[in-house]
């Protein structure tokens, strides 16, 4: 990956949900064991505006920066209100943006730790493309096999 595709400041519009957002972002990033000094951190500096610095984490391939978008659009789905217990709370977030909701076998898989691409020269031209032109044969289906194909740990 180039040094000049990685970006590393974003603002994100959100529906007036930055505390969800922003603990959605933490756990995530708990969960796939990044450094509490190499993590995302999170502004909001208007009341529905949000100024991302991206951890490099995120900026290593362009699978990571495309999960990361993501996870950002599924981050307003999370809510802090909710009794649920919080693992469910974070897979119904996951739901509720459509390329993950379609693709949950690999988003499951990444946040699992399968987060490298094996191929980092080979063009990535989207998450839920590949996975579905290499899914099964019969279905069409995203499957294990499929998102190993692409992904490592």
């Amino acid at each position: 990956m180039n040094k000049d595709d990685k970006l590393k400041h974003l603002l994100f519009s959100h529906p007036n949900k930055f505390s969800g957002l922003k603990t959605f972002i933490e756990l995530i990033e708990d969960q796939l064991k990044i450094a509490p000094t190499k993590r995302s951190k999170l502004y909001n500096i208007k009341q529905k505006v949000v100024l991302i610095e991206i951890s490099d984490w995120w900026n290593a391939n362009t699978a990571r920066q495309q999960f990361f978008t993501n996870l950002l659009r599924a981050g307003i789905g999370y809510s802090l209100q909710s009794k649920l217990p919080i693992s469910e709370k974070i897979q119904l977030a996951l739901n509720s943006n459509i390329y993950f909701n379609e693709t949950i076998v690999a988003v499951n898989l990444f946040l699992a730790g399968y987060n490298k691409l094996k191929d980092s020269k080979k063009y990535w031209f989207g998450w839920s493309e590949y996975l579905y032109e290499n899914g099964d044969e019969d279905t069409g289906d995203v499957t294990v096999k499929s998102v190993k194909s692409l992904l490592k740990k």
